[in-house]
Formats: structure tokens, C-alpha cells, sequence
């Protein structure tokens, strides 16, 4: 899409590092904007999904962080999160646990997720998609939807510390 659009002249277009946002609107679902501009694969619905209080631009980024961690985990581990159970991960750790035969806490499973996280954010540093690119497009922050006239407001200084945890 973003190739597309530059072959074509288009400047306005729907993506983040590459990736085409999803129907999630990013204005007026504030979260969902901060997983699409912060995911190290670009805007990915499946990297975070952040549902409460949408249009308001406070707690998006530690409400995207969480939810990026914990889907992540999931990732590592083999496990779908659309089973919903990563609104309440400690409820699968017996089942981790009893499955690989470890003992992993809470603390470790967000562990887990946290450095997968890291470790895909050096491999993007290192392949020249740096901080810069953690950004929704321009015309997201001032061009209002409909019916709300949303517009993306999370504060882009939060949105660049996401990765600081």
C-alpha cells in the first residue's frame, strides 16, 4: 500500500513502517493507534488490542504497552491470543506451566514478552527502522472522522517512550 501510494503521487496513506492500518480506526480508537505507530512489524491489529475508554488520549500508551507485552508472550509461547485469555493471563500460566513443564511466574511470562519486544525493536534499529518510524501518519492527528471528529491526540512524547520499560 505505502509503495503504491508513492508510485502513484498519494501522500495520504494508511500506513505505519510499511504496514497498512487495519479497520480499527487509530483516531477513534486512541489505543489502537499507539499499538499500530509502537508495533515493530508496523500497524498490526494483532500486536495489541486496546478497547477501553477509545476516544480518550489518556493511559493509551501504558494500555497499548501491557497488552503489546502480554500478546507478545503469547506469541513466544505458541499460543493464539484471540482465545481471550490474555485479559487475564495469570489464568494460563497452570497451563503453560503444566505444558512445557516449567515453572514460569506472572513476572516472567511479562518477562518473556518484554524482551521478544526488544529484541524485535534492535533487530528493526539495526535494519534502519529507528524511533522515527514509531508515528501515525500526519493527517491522523489533524484530519477529524466521523461521527465523533476524532482525531489522534495521544501526546507523540508518550508514544516514544513506549519502548522504556
Amino acid at each position: 500500500m505505502e509503495i503504491a501510494g508513492r508510485i502513484f503521487g498519494i501522500d495520504r496513506i494508511p500506513a505505519v513502517k510499511g504496514q497498512g492500518i487495519p479497520a480499527h480506526a487509530a483516531r477513534s480508537m486512541k489505543g489502537w493507534g499507539v499499538t499500530y505507530a509502537t508495533s515493530p512489524q508496523g500497524a498490526d491489529h494483532t500486536a495489541g488490542s486496546v478497547i477501553p475508554e477509545p476516544l480518550s488520549p489518556s493511559g493509551q500508551v501504558e494500555r497499548s504497552r501491557a497488552s503489546q507485552i502480554i500478546n507478545t508472550a503469547f506469541d513466544v509461547l505458541g499460543l493464539c491470543h484471540l482465545t481471550f485469555l490474555f485479559k487475564n493471563p495469570e489464568m494460563i500460566m497452570p497451563m503453560i506451566n503444566a505444558f512445557y513443564g516449567v515453572k514460569l511466574t506472572l513476572a516472567d511470562f511479562m518477562e518473556i514478552g518484554k524482551e521478544m519486544l526488544r529484541q524485535e525493536r534492535a533487530f528493526n534499529i539495526k535494519a534502519g527502522i529507528g524511533p522515527g518510524a514509531d508515528r501515525l501518519p500526519d493527517w491522523m492527528r489533524t484530519e477529524p472522522l466521523p461521527p465523533t471528529n476524532a482525531v489522534f491526540d495521544v501526546p507523540q512524547e508518550e508514544i516514544d517512550n513506549f519502548f522504556n520499560f
